[in-house]
């Protein structure tokens, strides 16, 4: 606008003040809103010590325990010094990471010192005019012993025992003889065999789906059924190397002391809790799997879950079920199952929980709807899985 000249002075300044009233009372400016600066809350858990990835036999003192420290709300990058001292010793720097999108971050490291169980905790570091925030800590002794088996001498220990079990899935198989499993070189060893007894008998299946003639065979099965060793929630865990070829699958399992089938009652009807299952290489979606059956579900017996390659993919590249051991495990509280392999979870669900005591299996068996794929495959059936330890933790 061109200012006013001197004899338009009088009248611009009466132009300045209607426009003046016509846009009512002076507007003062409001200034921009400031974020608010929150501050984070956290806690940290602890597994019970699972992580032992590795190709050889090896002591369950030496696995590792995996741990997650949780963030609320989330700070995508923010900083976290992960931290552990043993009971009225100094904190000690162990790991530095950044939180991801949900505001977590994970580590794994050793659960005790001289029998001393380290306590871990994450301290967010201060950023961006945020403070310093330690997470509420967790000890490792959370988690305590209730049952270890070594597979160590020539012989199983006294809480496990040979399973001879009978189906109509598996004609052609005799399940839980004692020459299909062996204690060797600090592992248990558990066969799928050509039975000695029959060996120049043919197993002829005439009808059904499976129809057709195999060999007979033996199948390792035990279990800590007899003595009785069965236990209510907690974390079961076994070191395990499968065997390679399909034909059979090796198992880690649970199932209840006293099954019952009543509807509509999941938690005292029991389940049957596959923690892990391998079916050989080839096999579709990687060939691991873990599910579970509960008597109790109101449709009837229900399988839940099943083929689980989000398991497989965990493995290192390079790295396969057949090629190393690795740690499966299922951690059962009263409302939910975690399945993990080498610490890390691959699946979760609050399904068809069971809150009855059930007891521990490790079988390698050869169904007859395996033995018809391993012939029309040209494969031999046999083979051996290792068992290098099984665990019970309770909390």
């Amino acid at each position: 606008m061109h200012a006013c000249s001197r004899r338009a002075v009088a009248f611009c300044a009466g132009i300045a003040v209607a426009l003046s009233t016509l846009a009512g009372p002076a507007q003062t400016a409001t200034p921009a809103p400031t974020s608010k600066k929150v501050g984070q809350s956290g806690v940290t858990s602890l597994t019970a010590p699972t992580v032992q990835p590795g190709r050889r036999p090896a002591s369950s003192s030496k696995a590792r325990l995996s741990g997650r420290v949780k963030f609320t709300p989330a700070r995508q990058g923010r900083p976290v010094v992960i931290q552990r001292r043993v009971a009225g010793g100094p904190w000690k720097r162990v790991a530095r990471k950044p939180q991801n999108h949900a505001g977590a971050v994970t580590f794994t490291g050793r659960a005790s010192a001289r029998r001393q169980p380290f306590v871990y905790r994450g301290v967010a570091v201060r950023r961006q005019g945020l403070p310093k925030y330690k997470a509420r800590p967790q000890s490792a002794a959370v988690w305590a012993e209730a049952s270890t088996s070594e597979f160590g001498g020539r012989k199983l220990g006294r809480h496990w025992a040979d399973r001879r079990t009978t189906s109509t899935s598996r004609k052609c198989s005799k399940v839980g003889d004692r020459r299909a499993s062996q204690v060797r070189r600090g592992t248990l060893r558990l066969r799928v065999m050509v039975n000695p007894d029959r060996r120049g008998d043919s197993c002829r299946i005439r009808q059904g789906p499976d129809k057709g003639s195999y060999r007979h065979y033996l199948n390792g099965q035990v279990s800590t059924q007899h003595v009785p060793h069965a236990f209510t929630f907690g974390t079961f865990a076994a070191r395990v190397k499968f065997p390679r070829t399909r034909g059979k699958h090796g198992a880690f399992w649970l199932q209840p002391m006293n099954r019952r089938y009543l509807k509509g009652r999941p938690g005292k009807s029991g389940a049957e809790i596959d923690i892990a299952e391998f079916f050989g290489q080839g096999y579709p979606e990687g060939g691991f799997a873990s599910f579970l059956y509960n008597y109790g579900i109101k449709a009837g017996t229900k399988k839940i879950g099943g083929l689980a390659p989000s398991a497989t993919r965990m493995l290192p590249r390079g790295d396969a079920w057949w090629k190393s051991y690795h740690v499966v495990s299922l951690e059962w509280t009263k409302r939910a199952y975690i399945f993990r392999v080498d610490g890390r979870q691959h699946w979760r669900t609050r399904r068809g929980v069971s809150r009855i005591d059930e007891y521990l299996i490790l079988s390698l068996l050869s169904s007859d709807w395996e033995l018809r794929q391993a012939k029309k495959l040209g494969i031999n059936p046999e083979g051996t899985m290792h068992v290098d330890w099984a665990r019970v933790w309770q909390k």
